[in-house]
């Protein structure tokens, strides 16, 4: 009876570690980020990153996020960009799975950091890509060509960015 009851609590107490570790895991790193590509040019044609390992949905959210190389701006709360000769542009990001279903990523954000040296991170997302698919291709677009410093993708859950 005693060795239950202290099987039990082992179980209790090792399922309470695990699931606070990971809390505060997600806590100091919120953002599952991995680089897709680095400095590049997003071009008026489909840029097509195919990745030898495949991109999960991982988390609540997920992004294509640029990092968007100066002197490019953004006004605020827009989708656009605003390029050197004061031309807009609103750039069209894809994700393909591994059976060729497209989606388009639609949910703006942008995250300004002072004192970086990236004018700042535009992020195209989506909400709940299906988690039991496998990404292998990223397609982004531009009316007007502008460079970017690097495309990262990135999963995070709003719940640990309070």
């Amino acid at each position: 009876m005693i060795v239950c009851i202290s099987v039990v609590v082992c179980f209790v107490v090792f399922a309470f570690a695990l699931y606070t570790s990971e809390s505060i895991y997600r806590f100091f790193h919120p953002y599952l980020d991995r680089q897709i590509a680095g400095a590049t040019t997003v071009p008026s044609d489909w840029l097509e990153i195919t990745l030898q390992e495949p991109l999960r949905a991982e988390r609540v959210v997920q992004q294509v996020v640029l990092y968007v190389d100066k002197p490019i701006t953004h006004p605020r709360d827009s989708w656009e960009l605003i390029l050197p000769d004061g031309s807009k542009v609103i750039p069209e990001v894809q994700v393909i799975d591994q059976d060729g279903k497209v989606y388009d990523l639609t949910d703006p954000t942008t995250v300004t950091k002072s004192g970086s040296s990236e004018s700042f991170q535009r992020g195209f997302g989506a909400r709940q890509l299906p988690s039991d698919k496998t990404y292998r291709t990223v397609r982004i677009r531009s009316d007007r060509p502008f460079k970017v410093l690097k495309i990262i993708w990135r999963c995070y859950d709003p719940r640990d960015i309070g």
